[in-house]
């Protein structure tokens, strides 16, 4: 079966705040999926894949999270690699056997450092490239909230939280609800002495 709960824990934080966010947003989410048509050094794996019911059909959402290199060239090689037509294939015809559903693509890379060479790149391809603090600032804390807001009118005024099996959803939720500036999250820091 393509979905279980073990493979909701991804390798990385970065890996589990998306997933988890993905399947607060109603996607079965499914992490580490090996692939058979990968690299010459052997088996490769999606990092992330979820499935979502739409008004149009079923939306098949494959998210890779990393780090590029500095080298836009190399960065969209790398890009192009793990969103290539036999990987979609490979993850299409795996949803329709183990789901039954057909589904509609759509590759998402995420991206741990800005390098804006590399980002334009990669988007003047036609990749959808993004910076991990973008996402949570501008996605996940409003998936939360709309998340929160949306369940109270069904509690009757008691507090609502993310769902308890979405530790990192839970972790934002509390930073949110206690006011913490995210933008700390974010700044460089410097290990040495003062």
């Amino acid at each position: 079966m393509f979905f279980n709960l073990k493979d909701m824990v991804a390798r990385t934080y970065s890996e589990q705040l998306i997933a988890e966010w993905l399947e607060l947003e109603g996607y079965f989410v499914k992490t580490g999926v090996p692939l058979q048509s990968s690299t010459p050094r052997g088996r490769g794996e999606a990092d992330i894949v979820a499935v979502k019911k739409e008004k149009n059909g079923h939306k098949l959402l494959h998210i890779e999270v990393g780090h590029l290199r500095k080298s836009p060239k190399k960065d969209l090689e790398m890009v192009e690699k793990k969103t290539n037509a036999k990987i979609k294939d490979e993850l299409k015809t795996s949803i329709k056997n183990d789901l039954g559903v057909d589904t509609n693509y759509e590759f998402r890379y995420i991206s741990m450092i800005p390098y804006k060479n590399s980002f334009e790149l990669i988007r003047k391809a036609g990749h959808r490239i993004d910076l991990i603090n973008d996402v949570i600032t501008k996605e996940i804390l409003e998936s939360i909230r709309t998340y929160v807001q949306d369940n109270k009118k069904s509690n009757k005024g008691r507090k609502v939280t993310p769902p308890n099996n979405l530790w990192m959803i839970q972790l934002l939720y509390r930073m949110l609800y206690y006011g913490v500036d995210f933008k700390c999250f974010f700044e460089p820091i410097s290990l040495s002495a003062a």
